[in-house]
């Protein structure tokens, strides 16, 4: 066993940039065409970092291959994001760049895919390549789902009345331990709630969701009683009587399964689009048999 942290990271290291090696001389004496993906994200440390995958195909199968991941120093302009991504594949060769390299993906963002001064446009005067850039198209729907929740008055309602929700028990030990009470009074499974639709991957708002959910009965259970309780402020328990009554109603129940149905739905596609053999092509093609079935269930 390793009882080194500098032995082990040595060891990963050594290991990272032979693999790297073996990849590039795949990608040189091959002559397969790839695609470069590339998102750009910020550390804990508040520090800009660039994460590159390389797309080709090895023994006839798609296969997603991790890169390289570079922090950048200048920011992530169009241009320092270019060079940077350039810098790292020159190892593969300018010439294989220019005639291998068909795609370059990315999650949309103008800095990405901008007409003038995007990356994909600055790397394209680089590589001297005339790839294509493409929207990856698990971010494209999630920006779909974050369009449709902020446009949607009903959607933007129940986001407030759930981070009501979160907020109350959130910042209340108290609160907190009330709740875990009655869940066991009522031999009721308690899931920790979050807050819904402030991540942007659609699987997190429909854990959120699934949360709320399976506490339904607990927290409205605990509500009642707190708005009964003597021993609490008379603002608290107007604000406890309030919320218990907005969880009655059935508007309130139906919006909520019916997010829940939706978003499970979503996140199936969401989950499918990310997979390896994902193809624009079949979900396109799948698409409309659907609804040619439903065309001919109508007319029967």
């Amino acid at each position: 066993m390793l009882f080194s942290d500098r032995a082990c990271a040595g060891i990963i290291e050594h290991i990272a940039a032979e693999m790297k090696k073996e990849l590039i001389t795949y990608l040189k004496t091959s002559d397969r065409t790839f695609s470069v993906l590339v998102d750009e994200s910020t550390s804990l440390s508040a520090k800009t970092a660039l994460i590159i995958y390389i797309r080709v195909t090895v023994d006839n199968e798609q296969c997603n291959y991790f890169y390289e991941l570079l922090e950048m120093k200048d920011g992530a302009t169009g241009s320092n994001v270019a060079s940077s991504v350039f810098e790292s594949l020159k190892p593969i060769g300018e010439e294989n760049l220019k005639k291998n390299m068909i795609g370059f993906g990315t999650d949309g963002a103008s800095v990405m895919r901008g007409q003038h001064a995007g990356a994909a446009v600055k790397l394209q005067s680089l590589t001297k390549s005339n790839f294509k850039a493409f929207h990856c198209m698990a971010h494209k729907m999630e920006l779909a789902v974050n369009m449709s929740t902020t446009s949607a008055g009903e959607v933007a309602r129940f986001r407030m009345f759930t981070d009501s929700i979160y907020a109350f028990y959130h910042r209340s030990p108290k609160n907190m331990y009330e709740l875990r009470n009655v869940a066991a009074s009522l031999h009721a499974q308690l899931v920790t709630i979050s807050p819904v639709f402030t991540v942007r991957w659609v699987f997190s708002s429909l854990r959120a969701i699934k949360a709320f959910h399976i506490d339904f009965a607990p927290l409205y259970h605990h509500l009642v009683r707190a708005s009964q309780d003597r021993q609490r402020p008379g603002k608290d328990k107007s604000k406890c009587a309030g919320l218990a009554k907005k969880m009655k109603e059935w508007t309130f129940v139906a919006e909520m399964l019916l997010l829940y149905d939706s978003l499970e739905t979503l996140w199936h596609l969401s989950a499918y689009l990310q997979t390896r053999t994902a193809s624009l092509i079949y979900v396109c093609s799948n698409e409309n048999k659907r609804h040619d079935q439903l065309a001919v269930g109508h007319e029967d």
